[in-house]
């Protein structure tokens, strides 16, 4: 069978994607992210992972509270720049940064990286690396990394040992955040079919 040549629309993406620096992951392939793109996406990405945050807190407290666990001082209000705030953000890096260089080059995943830790940990100091670095020890295997930001969001909240009906909630709502946090980015990266993927696996 005679192959046609392609039209020109058909080889080049349209220009307001060059521009972006996002190519549509044509023929199946991802889409592709690089340097051009980060001044476009990296604030995005830094705005919906905090809505993320904001939503995992007042989800969470809630559904703790509908099973019955302690919550009454709890605030579901996330503080911008509160230790819980930097924990969440050190969890997020963490689960989000290897699953984003999938879509980039390797000369690009470095820089990426320095960006989005730069704008996500803004005027923490310390306090994100130092979680993020916490989380690295679990080796991106999501139930470790679970647990480590439960244990630690037990702890900022100041609460006597809780029981396994409270881990057990408390752990299934990070799992749900990490998940969540990797769709987001997809969807940023503009490859909504696996972020569908991905929400389908909470039934979102």
């Amino acid at each position: 069978m005679l192959k046609t040549r392609p039209s020109q629309a058909e080889r080049y993406p349209p220009m307001e994607e060059v521009i972006m620096g996002i190519l549509d992951g044509r023929f199946g392939k991802k889409p592709q992210v690089n340097k051009a793109a980060f001044p476009a996406v990296v604030p995005r990405l830094v705005s919906k992972l905090k809505l993320e945050r904001e939503q995992f807190l007042f989800g969470g407290v809630t559904a703790l509270k509908s099973e019955g666990a302690p919550v009454a001082g709890i605030s579901p209000i996330l503080d911008s720049g509160s230790e819980l705030d930097a924990a969440l953000k050190g969890f997020q890096l963490t689960n989000i940064m290897g699953f984003a260089w999938n879509y980039m080059e390797f000369e690009d995943q470095l820089p990426f990286d320095r960006q989005l830790t730069a704008a996500v940990e803004s005027n923490d100091g310390d306090i994100t690396k130092r979680y993020r670095e916490r989380y690295l020890d679990c080796q991106g295997i999501i139930d470790l990394l679970s647990s480590f930001l439960a244990e630690d969001i037990h702890r900022i909240w100041g609460y006597p040992e809780p029981g396994a009906k409270f881990k057990r909630a408390l752990g299934n709502a990070v799992i749900t955040l990490g998940i969540l946090s990797q769709a987001t980015t997809a969807s940023v990266f503009g490859d909504t079919k696996t972020e569908r993927k991905l929400k389908r696996r909470l039934r979102v």
